[in-house]
């Protein structure tokens, strides 16, 4: 028997013989193909506890594991999406949280896991400095493309 079988075999076996519904089914497999649980939750129109509940029980767990087993290429993507939505989470808390003590937290997070020692001394540099003009310019650019095409 083939891992991703013997998973699926775990996955559907319960004491009450209560099958995964095909809305935990799915939620897997959007959770796995990199979608973050909160956009899974308004997809499926079920309630992000209930969500987040099932993907992160045992059953959940192993159904996600066998659909990566199935499709290892799958792993990346959720790696990916799992980062990318830990760093919006940090940005969320930095700019919306509840105490300036969890906002500067956030920040510091933000600095020292995503932006290394040395970088963080040329972006203070290149703030006394002015040093962004190349973002600057291409933030005017995507307003400028943007108000066109309302327009």
């Amino acid at each position: 028997m083939s891992l991703a079988n013997e998973l699926l075999r775990v996955v559907n076996e319960d004491p009450n013989d209560v099958p995964v519904k095909p809305w935990q089914r799915l939620a897997c497999l959007l959770y796995v193909s990199g979608t973050p649980l909160e956009d899974v939750a308004k997809e499926l129109n079920q309630n992000l506890v209930a969500v987040t509940s099932f993907t992160t029980s045992p059953r959940g767990i192993a159904l996600m594991k066998a659909l990566v087993t199935e499709n290892p290429e799958r792993m990346d993507t959720l790696i990916e999406a799992t980062v990318i939505d830990s760093i919006m989470k940090m940005v969320r808390v930095r700019d919306l949280g509840k105490t300036e003590n969890a906002q500067l937290t956030a920040a510091g997070q933000l600095l020292d896991r995503f932006l290394p020692k040395a970088k963080a001394k040329d972006l203070s540099k290149n703030r006394a400095t002015g040093g962004f003009t190349d973002v600057e310019k291409e933030i005017e650019r995507l307003r400028t493309e943007l108000k066109a095409s309302v327009d």
